[in-house]
């Protein structure tokens, strides 16, 4: 699932002086892994995304100039009930959810720890934003970055994300659909010729 949008920022242009000029932009895209989950009680999923995914989405982009730093905008975990209709309807209220992302060196961090979501709606998009920590968000940052710049580790074509938890109350049917969906922000810069 790509959308890709298109945030320009042009910096130091026209400035006094004919000289070239730098000029920053900031396209941005959109990545999901997808986790169906139906459990009883506890579960553990993988929401994987692939890393071509990524690779086709910074070449979608189609922006001249070189890649300076890569941004995580956003991560939102969507919600869909009842997704999976051959297995039990969804009788849970709501989850206690973990998030991992799985660095190069398969190290586990955590994303999101202990969020509690209500059920209460057939779909719903829940922004992590306030709930990340820390050493997931750098660590995916930092994958991200080895993706844009091309220096991902060889045989590793998974951004590798696991979403665990358990059903609230506990030991009742969860059936849904998880996309962890991530927004990234390339910055490039490129340069204007002087007038």
């Amino acid at each position: 699932m790509k959308k890709i949008n298109f945030i320009i920022v042009i910096t130091a242009l026209l400035l006094a002086g004919c000289g070239d000029k730098d000029v920053f932009l900031y396209p941005s895209f959109t990545e999901s892994g997808t986790a169906f989950v139906y459990h009883e009680g506890e579960f553990a999923e993988s929401a994987d995304i692939d890393v071509r995914e990524i690779q086709d989405a910074i070449r979608d982009l189609e922006t001249d100039g070189e890649i300076t730093d890569v941004m995580v905008e956003g991560i939102f975990l969507d919600v869909a009930l009842n997704a999976t209709p051959e297995q039990p309807a969804n009788t849970a209220a709501g989850v206690v959810s973990t998030i991992y992302i799985t660095g190069w060196d398969n190290t586990e961090y955590i994303l999101v720890e202990n969020l509690e979501i209500n059920l209460n709606a057939a779909t719903q998009s829940v922004n992590l934003n306030q709930h990340l920590k820390k050493p997931g968000v750098d660590q995916l940052r930092s994958i991200l970055k080895a993706i844009a710049y091309n220096s991902v580790p060889q045989g590793k074509n998974q951004i590798g994300i696991r979403i665990e938890g358990n059903t609230i109350p506990n030991s009742t049917f969860i059936n849904a659909k998880m996309d962890v969906r991530i927004k990234v922000v390339i910055e490039y810069k490129d340069e204007v010729k002087g007038l």
